[in-house]
């Protein structure tokens, strides 16, 4: 999914707002179903299960094409889904689909000029939550298909987060001075099975704050609803994401930082591949050096 975060300071006080998405209004979400579900016995701690949201027009299919040819982003991790409201995308006619019953488009605006999907991806993270796998890992990550996220670097930054396990309702990491931003979300098991409990409650206290439905993109929603409604502990770490929303440096777009995770966005084929083929090289470079 493309998303657009703010860029502004007051990106996170501004729950105070009355200007604000409709969450779903049902009684009981759909995630606090799924989250009893048995947990298997080993959890590997050094892996990471992926997964992304795929609108079926536009260029998302194409990029997603360009991703599992390379193995790349979300493929190159231990284990991934992908998800869509479509069983099949021309573009990857082998790649299986999880299927969300909901229509993907959504209203652009808020006081941040963002995608207002929150209703959406409450529907997407019932469905990670529902098909277990992310309970085998120890670490989920929630990545656009436009942005160009490379896994290999992540295992190395989670090597500096490794007290999620002494947090009772998990662990969440901060990628953006500003704020959460959706590009990558990274989130521990018992963070994703927190959510799944409490989305409700988040829900809930999101119309309160807003005095009614908040027009917010899925981010600052997840960022509220840890770290002020469930209280899930969040970390920061800037080599997670440079974005054109989160004051990236200039020059960023060439993807030359050989130490950040992920670069955002790139919605068209030609640029995600140079950022792709240049970051690759620059890895590659490091590791020789080392």
């Amino acid at each position: 999914w493309t998303h657009s975060s703010s860029s502004s300071s007051s990106r996170r006080s501004a729950v105070t707002s009355s200007n604000i998405l409709s969450l779903s209004t049902m009684t009981t979400h759909p995630l606090t179903r799924h989250t009893q579900r048995r947990r298997p016995r080993h959890v590997n701690t050094t892996m990471l299960f992926c997964f992304a949201l795929v609108v079926p027009f536009g260029t998302e299919p194409a990029l997603l094409a360009v991703q599992m040819q390379e193995r790349a982003g979300i493929f190159s991790c231990d284990a991934h889904e992908v998800y869509s409201n479509t069983s099949f995308l021309p573009t990857v006619p082998t790649l299986a689909i999880n299927v969300v019953d909901t229509p993907l488009e959504c209203e652009h605006g808020g006081k941040f000029d963002t995608q207002l999907n929150v209703g959406i991806f409450g529907k997407v993270w019932a469905e990670v939550i529902r098909s277990g796998t992310f309970e085998g890992y120890k670490w989920t990550v929630k990545v656009d298909v436009d942005c160009v996220f490379l896994p290999s670097r992540l295992r190395v930054v989670l090597k500096n987060h490794t007290g999620a396990d002494l947090h009772q309702r998990g662990m969440y990491l901060n990628n953006c001075k500003y704020g959460l931003h959706g590009a990558i979300e990274v989130l521990s098991g018992a963070a994703v099975r927190t959510l799944g409990s409490g989305w409700h409650r988040c829900n809930q206290h999101s119309l309160r704050t807003c005095k009614g439905p908040c027009r917010w993109g899925e981010d600052l929603f997840l960022d509220q609803c840890f770290s002020d409604v469930l209280k899930v502990y969040r970390d920061y770490d800037s080599r997670l994401l440079t974005e054109d929303r989160c004051d990236p440096p200039a020059g960023w777009s060439s993807c030359r930082n050989g130490t950040q995770v992920a670069f955002h966005p790139f919605n068209n084929i030609e640029s995600f591949r140079s950022c792709l083929k240049t970051a690759r090289k620059v890895e590659a470079i490091t590791m020789y050096l080392k």
